[in-house]
């Protein structure tokens, strides 16, 4: 098995690809049917230790290709938490500005770590962000499918 250290020139280059997949372990000694293969994937790995990052990452190549992005037109993300951490701390690497709207009920240490990131913070009001449940009312509200 080759064990060969990698030097990347940046973080966006160690988000899993075809080229640098996210880790897999065999799990042998805690599988009930030693028969069947059973696997671990090692997302805490990730660059920013989530399974989002690579959420994030198609996000941000996917406005590149259809030029969506770039030094002057940024990413407004609605998030309170591992998504709009992953965005902000990519795009922040990609040198692409981020603003992040949080309801002011996400924990401080979001916050905090959107901040760490390099997303600019705009926080509303609860009362501005929906609940859960009330997706099907905002799509019937703005004529999107429902009845």
């Amino acid at each position: 098995m080759n064990h060969a250290t990698r030097v990347y020139d940046d973080i966006s280059q160690t988000l899993p690809s075809a080229e640098n997949p996210t880790p897999m372990v065999r799990v042998n000694r805690l599988n009930p049917t030693p028969d069947f293969p059973f696997f671990a994937k090692l997302e805490w790995l990730n660059p920013f230790g989530s399974v989002k990052d690579r959420a994030a990452a198609y996000l941000i190549r996917d406005l590149e290709r259809h030029g969506g992005l770039s030094a002057e037109r940024g990413i407004v993300e609605p998030t309170s938490g591992n998504t709009g951490i992953s965005l902000a701390a990519l795009c922040a690497a990609l040198g692409y500005r981020m603003r992040a709207v949080v309801p002011s009920r996400v924990p401080q240490e979001n916050k905090v770590l959107l901040r760490i990131a390099g997303a600019e913070l705009d926080a509303v009001s609860d009362e501005f962000c929906p609940s859960r449940g009330s997706e099907p009312l905002v799509r019937t509200s703005v004529g999107i499918g429902g009845g």
